[in-house]
């Protein structure tokens, strides 16, 4: 597959092609759903229905990694984790894999580094391929997505959280400001 190829970058940015996706986070977003699924999550006879969200949710993100290619995304099967996704949220903190699984302490350090890993992973993989002149092989890209885990726990320690939770005042937002502009 020819990742530079129009029609799949074309595919995979247009928003006509993915607005589902944002719908169905909009749709959870609502108060009125939140408010029924916390109810209906919360009741005594809630208990199995949130488990089998859960699981199910579960189920269908661990399924799509072993179902999709590049081929495939964007594509209908991005309903697998979008949909798997949207059950664990409604299944809530007593969902089964959400209260053993998310709830351990390296994913919860893995979850507050998540965005700076975002952000960390394309350029070092796009980079590595460059200097490569090819393909990247497996243990490259292991390497370097270990790299990326590295740089985003920096980043989020070094300029996430002092951002976020420093006494800077009027500098934080001349900064931001700033970095925006530039």
């Amino acid at each position: 597959i020819d990742l530079y190829d129009t029609e799949i970058v074309k595919g995979f940015y247009a928003p006509h092609a993915r607005c589902w996706e944002l719908m169905i986070g909009a749709f959870l977003a609502h108060p009125d759903v939140q408010e029924k699924a916390q109810a209906w999550t919360t009741s005594p006879c809630a208990s199995s229905p949130t488990q089998m969200l859960s699981v199910v949710g579960f189920a269908l993100i661990l399924g799509s990694l072993f179902r999709m290619t590049q081929v495939d995304f964007p594509g209908w099967i991005a309903l697998l984790p979008t949909c798997g996704a949207a059950m664990m949220i409604l299944a809530g903190p007593q969902g089964v894999v959400n209260r053993w699984v998310l709830s351990n302490p390296l994913m919860i350090w893995l979850g507050s580094i998540s965005y700076p890993v975002y952000i960390w992973h394309w350029p070092l993989l796009s980079y590595g391929r460059v200097m490569e002149d090819a393909p990247l092989s497996a243990d490259a890209k292991i390497a370097l997505i270990v790299a990326g885990i590295g740089l985003g726990w920096i980043t989020k320690k070094l300029v996430e959280d002092p951002l976020r939770f420093g006494n800077h005042g009027k500098l934080k937002i001349v900064f931001l400001l700033a970095a925006m502009a530039a």
